[in-house]
């Protein structure tokens, strides 16, 4: 949200919330802690990238996993 090409956790809490999307704080350490592929307890542009790719991917392949965002919140975060 500061344009500095980071996605820290308190940005990620802050722009869940701001989609209307409710997540406890550990719920939102644990979606950071999956996209974080480095630990570095901050999501890169290119970490983001590989995470809406893989969702993206097990989208268009109709994985019925996947459920709705009403069914499971995080439905977007598991991939196996």
């Amino acid at each position: 949200m500061d344009n500095d090409g980071v996605l820290t956790f308190k940005e990620m809490r802050d722009g869940l919330s701001l989609l209307k999307l409710h997540f406890t704080l550990d719920e939102v350490k644990e979606i950071c802690s999956r996209i974080d592929e480095n630990g570095d307890d901050s999501i890169s542009t290119h970490e983001l990238k590989v995470f809406v790719s893989k969702f993206d991917k097990r989208r268009q392949k109709g994985n019925e996993r996947r459920g709705k965002v009403g069914d499971n919140k995080f439905a977007a975060f598991n991939w196996g």
